[in-house]
């Protein structure tokens, strides 16, 4: 939300807002992401407590995605299912390819690890509020030098050893993380998407993008700090 309001308040410095197209908040457009948060909450705490959430999503959102479409027939619904899989799916070769390496990165390096330092060892022995904080500013100022944010969570991830609340404030790490080192990192998927279709610089993408990136750095690291004190 504080993101949001940031971009709104830049854009109308630089912008008439009147002929900006932006993304829709209308309930509409909210019913999907709404409808999936209620569903995985229903299915985690009461129809299969046993399962992870990751589990849950992956075979709730298939099913989800395909009753929508089915409200405009069967035909329609097979359109779009091929259009997915013949143009959509192959258009994602690149950021499939980049998570499937990022895994495979995560498992060799704890393996790695544990074969040099042994099951034992770990970079925190507590994974606390300074703790998060610096893995944060690694994750950004690694973004920022050109290393997707994805390789640094990975990594980050493969030498931990996280326990109860450690895993809600690391998730929260890499997801703030991620957002802020993606707006300022010269390599990835959306900046390089960007310079593609309309011939910017990435390096002056990056300098235009430092002071959000800075604001958010701030209040993330905020939010780091509140979210360790009341997981105590």
């Amino acid at each position: 939300m504080l993101s949001g309001l940031l971009t709104t308040l830049e854009l109308r410095r630089r912008f008439d807002l009147t002929e900006v197209d932006g993304f829709s908040l209308s309930p509409r457009s909210l019913l999907m992401p709404a409808g999936m948060a209620a569903l995985v909450m229903l299915f985690h705490f009461w129809i299969t407590p046993s399962l992870t959430i990751v589990s849950i999503i992956t075979f709730l959102l298939p099913g989800v995605a395909l009753l929508s479409n089915l409200r405009e027939g069967p035909r329609f619904t097979l359109r779009r299912i091929r259009q997915h899989t013949v143009t959509r799916l192959p258009a994602m070769r690149g950021e499939i390819s980049l998570f499937l390496a990022a895994g495979l990165l995560t498992l060799g390096l704890s393996t790695l690890v544990a074969a040099a330092a042994g099951d034992e060892w770990t970079l925190f022995a507590r994974f606390g509020t300074w703790q998060a904080m610096a893995s944060f500013a690694a994750i950004t100022l690694s973004a920022l030098v050109g290393l997707h944010p994805i390789i640094g969570v990975s990594v980050l991830a493969s030498i931990l050893d996280l326990s109860g609340g450690e895993q809600t404030l690391f998730a929260f790490v890499a997801l703030s993380a991620w957002a802020v080192g993606t707006s300022v990192g010269p390599l990835s998927g959306i900046n390089l998407s960007l310079q593609g279709r309309y011939g910017v610089s990435g390096y002056r993408m990056m300098k235009d993008n430092l002071p959000y990136a800075a604001i958010m750095s701030l209040l993330s690291l905020g939010a780091i700090a509140g979210l360790s004190a009341w997981l105590g």
